[in-house]
């Protein structure tokens, strides 16, 4: 008679055990179906040329400007293609070691198609002012955005390419840790937020001046500081 208890008691434990991990492997294997859909969800990105639909989240992303590469970089994105920067080599100084595994492609003003195809992306994130005439022939290698421009807000396409790259919320943190810095700065400058300032480069043979829909002018004008009359203007007075 004890056993008949033994083994009542031990086919007792066993079918509790046996319906355990029968719930644990419907769950796994639940857990498992379900996992490649959220992986695998598809959005839909509205840009300067049209709306594109992505698949999935890119795993392999070509960037065409170099402030688009200094975006995703913030976005903790690394390329695997870039356009060269306009300083370095190939990159600037201060992206260089984050670049180091990535491949160039041309610079802004001219892309090498045929390299971009070799990487085989899954989005390439271009611009509309530099590279409209070849946007069907990048569309026809994978997925591709275009910012409309490179002036005014530069916000609006580093949200863009929050956007296309499926970082959205990773967006909004970085703009708003930008913001932060923009209002602590503020404070340390106190009145001379007031002064008027101009932004003013000099290249060989050639000078420029930053107006207030530049990136540096974007920045002064959240910053508070004046800018002098003929820097408030998009363009500057013709030479008699």
């Amino acid at each position: 008679m004890k056993v008949s208890k033994h083994l009542l008691a031990l086919i007792s434990i066993f079918t509790i055990l046996l319906l355990a991990a029968c719930g644990t492997g419907e769950d796994e294997a639940k857990n498992t179906a379900e996992e490649p859909k959220q992986k695998e969800e598809s959005y839909k990105v509205e840009h300067a040329m049209e709306t594109t639909t992505l698949e999935k989240t890119p795993e392999k992303v070509v960037i065409l400007t170099n402030e688009g590469t200094e975006a995703l970089l913030a976005l903790g994105v690394t390329p695997v293609g870039a356009v060269q920067s306009w300083t370095g080599d190939p990159w600037y100084d201060h992206i260089a070691d984050e670049m180091k595994d990535v491949q160039v492609v041309g610079v802004e003003s001219q892309v090498n198609v045929e390299a971009i195809a070799a990487l085989k992306p899954d989005l390439i994130i271009g611009n509309k002012m530099r590279q409209e005439d070849i946007y069907e022939q990048l569309k026809a290698i994978a997925p591709t955005v275009f910012a409309e421009d490179l002036r005014g807000n530069w916000k609006n396409n580093f949200e863009l390419y929050a956007n296309a790259v499926n970082k959205e919320e990773k967006g909004k943190e970085v703009l708003a840790a930008y913001d932060q810095r923009i209002e602590d700065m503020k404070e340390k400058l106190g009145d001379k937020v007031n002064m008027e300032v101009s932004m003013v480069r000099f290249m060989a043979g050639d000078v420029r001046i930053y107006h207030k829909d530049s990136f540096s002018g974007v920045i002064l004008e959240q910053i508070g500081m004046a800018r002098p009359e003929s820097r408030i203007k998009k363009t500057l007075p013709k030479k008699a």
